[in-house]
């Protein structure tokens, strides 16, 4: 029943505290910003959405369960915390690339004279600065499924205006900075969807997770909060349209440009979880070193 009665935090004047990594605006995030639009959130608690804070170590989980009381980030952060410091977060929501819903390009300037990734030897492919070591090891395994040597490129951190301003030649980007460039008339693709053709699909992006702490001391806050999101998980299944207008609002409205369509994932709730798929990635994760250690996704996802 999503249409409960406001639970007793709310009448205490209470928050759910959802931290958030990067521009709100980008695919992984739309179930939080359907639930918003829809007033999924009001019909049953206060929700605030907050920018996750950066001066916390990238692994700490329980000081991010201490602040946060859901996150909405990506798997190397939960997966790394997850090895660490287990069982301080579940989560409950994947955000899911696959070949019919990819994310990730690598864009060159239309009159940069580059036709194909090898053209890039010796030169500098900008990678997001937010992405972690995972871009890294990642961009290595797209680079030698085509046939190339990654030592034979540089990657270095950027942003899109590196890449306008000549101090990269290629940029890896990812939505909505993808669609934004591309908006521009500026830069054409060189590799679409590189993580699912040359890494693997499906491919989860990111995922909601409750804190381990919140959910056994508030359940009734928690229990209202991933039920609206659930909520907005089925409303984008089902309208598809709409849920790319909703993020194509927020794009218009954080990056004051106009027609930018709204890319959709998909998404998938805990009972649908492809656990075999998210165990694979798990698994590579470790064997890469980008995870100290293994562990089940069993044990990882919200009972």
């Amino acid at each position: 029943d999503y249409n409960q009665n406001k639970v007793e935090s709310v009448i205490a004047g209470n928050e759910v505290k959802i931290g958030m990594i990067n521009s709100s605006c980008k695919p992984d995030n739309l179930p939080y910003l359907v639930a918003k639009e829809n007033n999924y959130f009001n019909e049953v608690i206060k929700v605030r959405e907050v920018e996750m804070d950066r001066n916390i170590q990238f692994g700490d989980a329980k000081a991010y369960s201490d602040k946060y009381d859901i996150l909405a980030t990506g798997r190397a952060q939960l997966y790394y915390m997850e090895a660490t410091q287990p069982n301080i977060f579940k989560v409950f929501i994947a955000n899911v690339n696959t070949l019919e819903k990819p994310d990730y390009a690598i864009l060159v300037k239309n009159n940069s004279g580059i036709d194909t990734i090898s053209q890039l030897k010796n030169k500098n492919i900008g990678v997001e600065k937010t992405s972690g070591k995972a871009k890294y090891v990642l961009m290595g395994i797209v680079l030698e499924k085509l046939g190339l040597n990654p030592t034979d490129f540089k990657i270095t951190e950027a942003i899109t205006n590196d890449l306008k301003d000549g101090k990269v030649e290629a940029l890896y980007v990812r939505e909505p900075q993808l669609s934004l460039a591309l908006s521009s008339g500026e830069y054409k693709v060189i590799v679409d969807a590189p993580i699912v053709k040359y890494v693997m699909s499906p491919w989860p992006q990111g995922f909601y997770a409750v804190s381990s702490d919140f959910a056994k001391n508030n359940a009734q806050s928690a229990s209202a909060v991933i039920r609206s999101l659930n909520k907005a998980v089925d409303f984008i299944k089902e309208n598809p349209d709409k849920s790319k207008e909703i993020l194509s609002k927020c794009i218009a409205e954080n990056y004051a440009v106009n027609g930018v369509d709204g890319k959709l994932f998909e998404y998938w709730k805990a009972e649908e979880f492809d656990k075999e798929t998210i165990q694979k990635q798990i698994n590579l994760y470790h064997e890469k070193q980008l995870i100290p250690k293994t562990f089940s996704i069993g044990d990882f996802i919200l009972k």
